[in-house]
């Protein structure tokens, strides 16, 4: 009993044959290069050769790049790899600074990254009380009090700031606001009420990450 391999290179050979050329490849005689892969016959060149050269959320498959996934690694991060589907799905957070976006904080309980709210890096011009209440204007955006131990949302830190005489007098959620603007208002970090950052204000950027 001729097997289905057998009977589809037979086929391809048949057809090549009447068409009066020769198939540069069949299931069973591979294609001359290692870069190429073999479609209906003819030797093509591969477009991968692995998942790391596809866009994110496809993969790599007989030298063609698929949509979906088949390792973590394809997906985008904080999503996660359904291996029954290989789709990509939104992994549930468990931590506001590992797996949620900027100015989001995770709710636990249902798993799901939600916005902060727009007070945190809201714009301002050194007017009392614009910021709200414990809150000051930084470089022309505002902080949010966190000096009662409150929680920053995911890219902000808790900065301490001084009064004239090095007395630590507040605690204030802050970022790189300006980065999420159009506008650069300046690099010097002016704040409300005569208050310094204690120290460098802000840490070394990080770069993005990107597929690997």
């Amino acid at each position: 009993m001729i097997s289905r391999v057998l009977a589809s290179s037979l086929a391809a050979l048949w057809l090549g044959a009447c068409n009066g050329n020769e198939p540069d490849c069949t299931e069973q005689l591979a294609c001359p290069r290692v870069d190429q892969v073999c479609e209906a016959g003819v030797c093509v060149e591969k477009r991968c050769a692995n998942s790391s050269q596809c866009p994110m959320e496809s993969y790599c498959s007989v030298g063609d790049c698929l949509p979906g996934c088949v390792e973590e690694g394809d997906c985008y991060p904080g999503d996660t790899c359904n291996l029954d589907t290989h789709q990509c799905e939104a992994q549930a957070c468990a931590d506001t600074h590992i797996d949620c976006g900027f100015r989001e904080f995770c709710n636990v309980a249902t798993g799901d990254c939600y916005d902060a709210g727009s007070q945190y890096c809201k714009s301002c011009d050194y007017q009392p009380g614009e910021c709200g209440e414990n809150n000051l204007c930084l470089n022309h955006y505002c902080g949010v009090d966190c000096s009662q131990g409150q929680a920053c949302p995911s890219g902000f830190e808790c900065y301490p700031f001084t009064d004239d005489f090095g007395n630590i007098a507040a605690f204030q959620c802050f970022t790189y606001c300006w980065l999420y603007d159009d506008t650069l208002p300046g690099a010097d970090v002016k704040t409300t009420g005569g208050l310094h950052p204690l120290g460098p204000i802000l840490p070394p950027q990080s770069p993005v990450g990107e597929k690997e």
